[in-house]
């Protein structure tokens, strides 16, 4: 049988006797801010040796969705981020964690799901070429790795139930090869899309009784599906179940009202567990200022704690809260995970022996009032805000936004008081209180360890090296926002992030973290080429008094023509802990796809609406072979064409192979009605071809359509720790 429970931040604590039997563990996007995939598979390692011990073989995550909306209700469910390479490497490491521990994983939600906001009704549409160079990269890679089943969403791709769209098949089970099984969200299949859903890749249906939704496949609908479709849903199924080891292990089967109550119920977390989850809570801390090195605080100093979200207690009663409630610990829905082990940063701090002045209110004249005091060395301030499943947060603000502006702004003009902000999100925040505060940390639902590490950090038994996996803007509307329509075009479309933020001004860029220590960058061995492979290494040596770790990263500039952001990330390594003086040489090898974008060529022929990516095969204006395919404004006639692949500079090639190429294969929807016995004079055109510089034939022509095209050209690299920061610049050409 299969026992599956949700997997936000650890095994769901859905009744109030689960609560202190599992652990709370930071979330994902937490975990990826360490930018360890060794660690991140640790993570997933221990959360499955939990599943396993509470009966279920089935974990329903990772959350594969791009973090596209900054105000997505669920970013901190993401294992992915802002970048596509992010997630490819935290998902297969994911993968290879939890189904270690003979537990299958279930990755969601397939796919373009990137708001809450209208989950159940909207449809979005994307470029074949958005898709395959910033949705679906974390799904290969998950899909190389073993992935034993993919969940499908809520909403729509292009006017098509995600579970029912033909993507299901084309690019998930044949592209990318996936021989796991595909079952449904809970509802998410339409009463109309009963049959279109069996028969275009679902394999297994969950039940559900919300109005409109099927709540199974009935005889009638796998009947039309057919024998063949049928079978392939068992053949997947047990393929998931067994390639993952799932079955390896006989689970409870009595349900929980029998024999399984006790193994559901029973206490799974230990003290390991918890020693682990601070350890990763600790490394996704991130530090984004440090002014005059106020951090670490030391340990004598006098400290008044601000705000109520510094001592914001977990409620331990998921039954008696709304189902999607989530703090400043943990994301509402099906990812809550509490325990009665949450420490809030107050608690943390004052567990260490620190002299602390609490201020449980948010209220700016009595935090200016107890700074005023005179006794008082040095403040922290915190701000959180939570979200939950089924709908996005108001804003970019923390709860206590204006309370940290005002008390920042006060300070500044009062007692100067060293003031150090903590924030505590769900994902991209808006920090206008910055330039008024001596320090800033930053967390993102980091679980029960929140209150430890945070004081770990603070007072410099950790030494932070988190780096950030999501912009901070100077703006929300730097930002993409959440669509309020029905219908919703990724208009964005490799500009997600960060990568439409170059050339403005943003308050803390993707990448950016701060430690307690220093790195000097240097080139090893600079880039070279060889068989489109691009290697290089990078030294990096602690310049710094402290022990610490670095996270090195590389991002490519691709020649202007082909119509990559300004930047993007092609490569991250962390270092190990490097003592002062201590050095250690990264190697970097960027394989050919690293240089290379998807080539939709025919919109006509992509299977997605939306401009087709790469810009090729717009028809204009004539029929037949006198049609005209245009690549940007560059247009020539299906025959002229034709007539150059037949040429010496196209290849030489015969008449059947070049319509072959043309018709077929570049331009179908243009050129399809295109005949060999259409074509006339083709001697005559080839040497019209070889003699006229007038038709220049683009690159992208050269290589199959719905297909990685390799580019050409001179490449600019930079190493260095963020996004924005330019440690070390090269170039190399291919």
């Amino acid at each position: 049988s299969t026992n599956m429970m949700d997997g936000g931040q650890g095994f769901r604590t859905v009744k109030n006797r689960l609560v202190g039997t599992v652990t709370s563990w930071p979330s994902a996007l937490a975990t990826i801010s360490a930018w360890d995939p060794e660690l991140t598979q640790k993570y997933a390692r221990h959360m499955g040796r939990e599943y396993r011990a509470k009966g279920a073989n089935a974990v329903l995550g990772p959350g594969l969705d791009l973090v596209r909306v900054a105000r997505g209700g669920r970013s901190s469910e993401s294992l992915i981020g802002e970048d596509p390479l992010l997630g490819a490497v935290h998902a297969a490491a994911y993968i290879r964690g939890f189904q270690s521990q003979g537990v299958a994983t279930v990755a969601k939600h397939w796919i373009l799901n990137t708001q809450e906001t209208n989950r159940q009704s909207h449809s979005n549409s994307a470029d074949e070429r958005t898709l395959w160079e910033m949705h679906y990269p974390a799904w290969e890679a998950a899909v190389k790795a073993g992935l034993a089943s993919v969940m499908c969403a809520y909403s729509s791709v292009d006017g098509v139930g995600a579970c029912s769209s033909p993507g299901l098949q084309r690019d998930l089970k044949e592209r990318m090869g996936f021989k796991g099984y595909v079952m449904t969200d809970w509802w998410a299949v339409k009463a109309h899309e009963t049959v279109s859903s069996a028969k275009n890749g679902a394999d297994l249906m969950m039940p559900g009784s919300n109005p409109g939704a099927t709540p199974v496949w009935d005889d009638a609908a796998l009947m039309a599906a057919g024998d063949d479709r049928v079978d392939d849903m068992v053949q997947r199924f047990l393929h998931g179940m067994i390639g993952s080891t799932a079955f390896d292990w006989a689970p409870c089967t009595e349900g929980i009202s029998g024999s399984c109550e006790l193994k559901l119920y029973n206490n799974v977390t230990t003290k390991e567990d918890a020693d682990f989850a601070l350890e990763i809570a600790e490394s996704s801390v991130v530090l984004l200022k440090n002014e005059d090195g106020l951090l670490p605080l030391k340990r004598t100093m006098r400290l008044a704690v601000l705000g109520s979200a510094c001592d914001a207690a977990q409620d331990q009663n998921p039954e008696g809260r709304a189902w999607n409630f989530g703090d400043y610990y943990t994301v509402g829905g099906s990812g809550r995970v509490v325990s009665p082990l949450t420490r809030t940063i107050y608690q943390g701090l004052e567990a260490r022996g620190v002299a602390v002045e609490r201020l449980a209110s948010d209220s700016v004249d009595e935090a200016m009032a107890l700074l005023e005091g005179g006794a008082i060395d040095a403040a922290v301030a915190c701000g959180g805000v939570g979200s939950g499943e089924a709908r996005d947060r108001a804003s970019l603000n923390l709860d206590q936004h204006q309370f940290l502006v005002d008390l920042a702004r006060r300070n500044t003009g009062g007692p100067k008081i060293p003031l150090v902000v903590v924030t505590m999100s769900t994902g991209s925040v808006l920090t206008d209180f910055a330039k008024n505060s001596q320090a800033v940390v930053s967390t993102f639902m980091t679980g029960q360890a929140t209150g430890d590490a945070v004081a770990n950090v603070l007072l410099g038994d950790a030494n932070p090296s988190g780096k950030l996996v999501v912009s901070f803007p100077s703006m929300q509307s730097d930002l993409q926002d959440v669509c309020p329509a029905q219908t919703c075009t990724l208009s964005d479309g490799l500009f997600v992030g960060y990568r439409n933020l170059f050339g403005k001004p943003v308050a803390f860029p993707f990448g950016h973290g701060l430690s307690y220590t220093t790195f000097k960058y240097e080139w090893a061995k600079k880039p070279s080429v060889a068989n489109r492979r691009v290697s290089m290494r990078v030294r990096i040596e602690n310049s710094g008094a402290k022990s610490g770790r670095e996270v090195a990263q590389v991002y490519l500039r691709f020649p202007g023509s082909a119509g990559e952001p300004e930047w993007v990330l092609r490569g991250f390594h962390k270092t190990q802990e490097l003592a002062p003086g201590e050095s250690e040489t990264l190697s970097f090898e960027l394989e050919e796809r690293a240089t290379s974008v998807w080539n939709a060529c025919s919109d006509g022929d992509s299977g997605h609406t939306g401009s087709g990516g790469s810009g090729g095969g717009k028809a204009s204006a004539g029929h037949g072979c006198d049609a005209e395919a245009c690549v940007g404004a560059q247009c020539f006639t299906c025959r002229a064409r034709i007539a150059w692949l037949m040429s010496a500079g196209g290849g030489s090639r015969s008449a059947a192979e070049a319509r072959d190429q043309v018709c077929v294969r570049e331009f179908p929807a243009v050129c399809g009605d295109c005949h060999a016995d259409d074509i006339a004079s083709l001697a005559q055109a080839r040497r019209a071809v070889e003699v006229s510089p007038a038709l220049v034939v683009s690159e992208a022509l050269t290589t199959p359509c719905h297909a990685w095209r390799a580019v050409d050209g001179e490449f600019e690299v930079f190493v260095g720790s963020s996004s924005r920061d330019e440690q070390l610049k090269a170039s190399f050409e291919i």
